[in-house]
């Protein structure tokens, strides 16, 4: 009977009295490191194999990883020279022209083709450019309206040239009346820049 009641304990899952580990002796086992566990109730001994007394081993967690999604990569830039702002087409360097005249110098054509680039690649977001004509305050007012106007024409149509859509384009001068600098304070560097070239844009979102 005792016998019988030792032997039902082998298959209780808890069970009290844990021992040190020891390896099976004997051949019944391979040459891995296989071990049996001693337990023991009242005067009964006896072997667990693969088995631990007390409280069940916890089952080990699969470590998790977590995945980071990659920022967007930034922007390519398009000029150096020209940039849009959203509401304006801002030009690092002048528009120039021959003094006195509505003929672009080389170094403004470079200009206008790096606004070009500019205006088509954000072709979607722009319904109008508003081209502004400007000049300083140096001879005859009515000239230099006359030559504000026809300078804003030349930048139109070179733009036009280049494959900007004629329809969001408009020209206008303004002579001297819109200074960024006062001309009666202004340095000689202030003055060159009175006279210039803007773009105001009015985007589609408008």
């Amino acid at each position: 009977m005792l016998k019988q009641f030792a032997m039902a304990l082998v298959s209780v899952t808890t069970l009290a009295g844990c021992a040190s580990t020891m390896p099976m002796e004997g051949g019944m086992l391979d040459d891995h490191a296989t071990t049996l566990t001693k337990c023991g109730v009242g005067n009964y001994t006896f072997y667990s194999l693969k088995e631990t007394c007390g409280a069940p081993t916890t089952a080990p967690v699969a470590a998790t990883t977590t995945e980071t999604t990659p920022a967007p990569a930034a922007a390519a830039q398009v000029s150096k020279v020209a940039t849009f702002t959203g509401n304006k087409i801002e030009i690092a360097d002048q528009v120039t022209f021959k003094t006195g005249s509505a003929k672009l110098t080389p170094a403004g054509t470079k200009v206008l083709d790096e606004v070009a680039k500019v205006i088509k690649a954000n072709n979607s977001s722009i319904a109008k450019i508003d081209i502004e004509g400007h000049t300083d305050a140096t001879g005859n007012p009515t000239k230099n309206m006359a030559l504000s106007e026809a300078r804003a024409n030349t930048v139109k149509i070179y733009l036009e040239k280049k494959g900007i859509d004629t329809n969001k384009l408009t020209a206008r001068g303004f002579g001297q009346t819109k200074p960024k600098f006062d001309p009666t304070t202004a340095t000689k560097a202030q003055l060159s820049e009175n006279r210039r070239v803007e773009f105001n844009v009015e985007t589609t979102r408008n």
